[in-house]
């Protein structure tokens, strides 16, 4: 197939027993997102998945991974190829590098998914589908329908039209009115911070 013209990075949560997500939810969006790919030449998926080695141990998941990796527009970070596979291993890298590389993010989950924040915080563009539903959430009082979707079919229509006019539909996935509020700092000094913060605790014990 072509080279992708427009790219979406998505960024999945923990599923399985005791965590955020049911394998049947990461395995619908992951469904719907290859289908996409698959009804369209001109686009590209990057996958960051938060668990890549347990996500491949689902058969139903690893097979639309797989189909998305047999297109030529998809890549999957962060797990080893399969003995004897072709596919050179794809390195571990943070959501930011990924993100970085795509034309907008998709999260799966709110408020679990920190992945799409971080993008968010970087300067790029994200979005999250929240399939539980999460009507309480302070992102839907001034995101709704903006970095926050309940619905997949809405959330991948508003990709489009961004895509086909970005100055349009420039606000979304456009979390500056609230960058502030999640982290009131930006500066790039974190370490610094921490690294005083950690002096104060050695000297209160003495150490």
């Amino acid at each position: 197939d072509g080279k992708p013209t427009f790219v979406v990075c998505l960024f999945d949560d923990s599923c399985g027993a005791g965590a955020p997500m049911s394998r049947e939810v990461v395995a619908q969006f992951y469904r719907f997102f290859v289908g996409r790919l698959l009804a369209d030449p001109t686009l590209g998926l990057i996958i960051k998945s938060k668990s890549p080695d347990d996500l491949m141990t689902d058969r139903v998941i690893a097979a639309l991974v797989r189909e998305a990796q047999a297109t030529g527009r998809s890549v999957f970070l962060g797990a080893e190829p399969e003995p004897g596979s072709d596919i050179s291993p794809a390195m571990r890298c943070l959501p930011v590098e990924a993100a970085v590389a795509a034309d907008i993010s998709v999260g799966l989950g709110l408020p679990t998914n920190s992945a799409a924040i971080q993008v968010a915080l970087a300067g790029m563009r994200s979005v999250c589908w929240d399939a539980a539903k999460h009507f309480s959430h302070p992102f839907y009082v001034w995101g709704r329908e903006r970095v926050v979707f309940e619905d997949l079919e809405r959330l991948f229509l508003a990709i489009e039209e961004y895509r086909a006019d970005p100055a349009r539909h420039a606000d979304l996935g456009d979390y500056k009115p609230v960058l502030a509020d999640i982290d009131p700092y930006r500066d790039g000094r974190a370490a610094a911070r921490i690294g005083e913060y950690l002096a104060w605790l050695l000297g209160a014990l003495g150490a």
